[in-house]
């Protein structure tokens, strides 16, 4: 059940906030405070007219305004409370607010969900720009390599308190991804409807402070890019690689070799052989599947399992709780081969080699760490339900 409370009239939402710039917040001394996607001119290069591809930054001075203190406080959960404004996208999978429409922001308190997803209000680009003001705003910021960074940002959390999936549990996991998943096929949706042809999607977990979480609670995020100019140098070389299978894939043809850490229905998740980090695990669908947005319930549902199984083994070998989960999914509208696949990367700091080029110095043999990793899971207590999450945190 929902209960609306409060809502902020447009004229009153502050310059950027939600991704909104209008004829009330706009001015032209706001200008170096634009958002900006700007192509590293060195470091890029163009893969068709219009399209490029390489290293790239999203400028948002506005990022500067997001809540900070020593101890982080639950921004999320005072949302879910209906205490302060939120644009809410989905609700569990019940839609609210199309995420491309000028919509005001609300206070509502929601109860009887599981997991929802909103709108972030201090995004890396612009959601809606009034056409009002939009020549005089693109005259500022644009030339050969700087476009107004433009998208949607998606932030999707459970309503229960959790730090990690662990904490979470798979069911809690399970509405995280459901309520993002819906969130984001909404997005695609009224892009098409709006014209956009090329839409990268990147969704992620920030886990831990280290990692780049702002807040605590255990929240999935999502940039979907509109700026239909391209995508980065990891999705290129990704798209290359599987375009020179042709036909085949290796994610449908390999057997890991040994490396297998966790298996359970849909999903299989293993130590990568060339590691982005130390402990890398990736994790893909059994079935040829392109897209996220095409993953199901029964797919969602063996994604959370092995998510937290996964967790639960890292934990256990005393590896740091500051992780990155990153879902690889083919740019939406690009006709190519692609396999959706996620990367678990612990927090690790990195020196000079791994930041001069894409690389990595590890330290672990990726087949005794799987072996390792594997005999630390099975000697766990089976987790069947909250039970865990709930001792854990002292509930």
């Amino acid at each position: 059940m929902r209960s609306m409370g409060r809502v902020l009239e447009l004229g009153r939402v502050p310059f950027m906030h939600w991704g909104i710039v209008s004829r009330y917040n706009w001015s032209i001394k706001l200008a170096p405070l634009l958002p900006r996607k700007r192509w590293d001119p060195l470091a890029s290069y163009a893969v068709r007219p219009g399209l490029r591809a390489g290293y790239y930054s999203y400028i948002s001075p506005v990022r500067g305004s997001r809540p900070s203190s020593s101890k982080p406080r639950d921004i999320l959960g005072s949302l879910s409370r209906g205490e302060d404004y939120a644009v809410f996208v989905t609700l569990d999978t019940h839609r609210v607010s199309d995420p491309l429409d000028l919509s005001e922001p609300v206070m509502m308190e929601c109860r009887g969900y599981e997991a929802i997803t909103i709108i972030n209000r201090f995004p890396a680009m612009v959601r809606c720009l009034d056409p009002e003001v939009e020549e005089e705003v693109l005259r500022a910021v644009e030339d050969e390599y700087t476009k107004l960074a433009r998208g949607v940002a998606l932030i999707s959390f459970p309503t229960s308190y959790a730090e990690s999936f662990v904490d979470a549990g798979w069911r809690n996991t399970r509405a995280i991804l459901r309520s993002m998943i819906e969130a984001l096929r909404y997005t695609v949706e009224s892009a098409v409807r709006d014209g956009y042809q090329l839409i990268p999607i990147y969704p992620f977990f920030n886990v831990g402070r280290m990692a780049g979480a702002s807040q605590p609670r255990l929240h999935a995020q999502a940039y979907v890019d509109l700026n239909q100019d391209g995508y980065g140098a990891i999705m290129d070389a990704t798209l290359k690689t599987f375009a020179s299978m042709k036909g085949g894939c290796h994610l449908c043809e390999s057997e890991h070799e040994g490396r297998v850490l966790v298996e359970e229905g849909r999903w299989i998740a293993w130590l990568s052989l060339s590691p982005r980090r130390n402990l890398h695990v990736r994790m893909a669908l059994k079935r040829h599947l392109p897209d996220i947005t095409g993953l199901d319930e029964r797919d969602l549902e063996s994604l959370a399992r092995v998510l937290v199984d996964t967790w639960r083994a890292l934990d256990a070998v005393g590896v740091a709780p500051d992780r990155h989960v990153v879902f690889y999914t083919r740019p939406h509208g690009l006709d190519a081969e692609f396999h959706v696949f996620i990367d678990i990367l612990p927090f690790e700091m990195l020196g000079g080699i791994e930041v001069l080029d894409s690389c990595r110095v590890a330290r672990y043999e990726p087949r005794q760490v799987a072996r390792k990793l594997r005999e630390a899971l099975q000697s766990l207590e089976p987790l069947n339900s909250n039970s865990y999450r709930l001792r854990r945190l002292g509930a």
